[in-house]
């Protein structure tokens, strides 16, 4: 897998270089405001209990900013695998993991179990009804009863370097548009039924 990664960042040093600058800034300047800290520590530190909330304080902000930089790596430079656009569909890398998984093929099948279960849903419960399944219920039950697509996502996942998550991700998405469209609706169509906020 990090033969592939290295491959893939060589290929795309357009992207990658900047990348590696932005994510060495980053990286730089933890390191910098870290030391501060430690230094402060050494001269303002009172009390045991004081220095253990200063750590907790530190560590909490050291782990959003480790999160952050990973969100940023793996979501944002060409591998999310939908568009965050409304409503939500597969972005490029994700209809490549959709052809490495067969994704469609276990969208119908999964999409045919929940056919009376939506049948009197608006679109936006639709959605939500598919994205429930594949993110809590779709990948125990193909480790129960399928074990070869279980081993594909699981390979697949591991191979990506991504959470198989988001491969449960692309499968609720197409599940969802197979379950819209038997419907009569198009996917567009989640907008028109989604829950208004307070201020629209």
């Amino acid at each position: 897998m990090n033969g592939d990664l290295l491959k893939e960042i060589i290929s795309n040093w357009h992207i990658s270089i900047p990348i590696i600058i932005i994510v060495g800034t980053a990286l730089w300047k933890a390191i910098w405001k870290a030391s501060l800290w430690f230094h402060g520590v050494n001269v303002h530190m009172d009390t045991s209990n004081g220095f253990m909330v200063k750590t907790d304080e530190k560590l909490v902000y050291l782990t959003r900013r480790i999160d952050a930089l990973y969100d940023f790596l793996i979501n944002r430079s060409g591998r999310a695998v939908d568009i965050s656009s409304s409503p939500l569909s597969l972005s490029d890398y994700g209809e490549q993991i959709s052809q490495a998984v067969d994704a469609p093929s276990l969208a119908e099948s999964y999409a045919k179990r929940l056919q009376a279960q939506s049948a009197d849903m608006n679109p936006y419960q639709i959605q939500e009804l598919c994205f429930d399944f594949s993110r809590d219920n779709l990948l125990h039950d193909l480790k129960e009863h399928d074990n070869a697509n279980y081993d594909k996502l699981t390979r697949c996942a591991f191979k990506e370097g991504i959470e198989v998550e988001k491969i449960l991700r692309v499968i609720g998405i197409l599940m969802r548009d197979i379950l819209l469209n038997q419907a009569g609706h198009a996917p567009t169509a989640v907008d028109d039924r989604a829950p208004q906020t307070s201020d629209s």
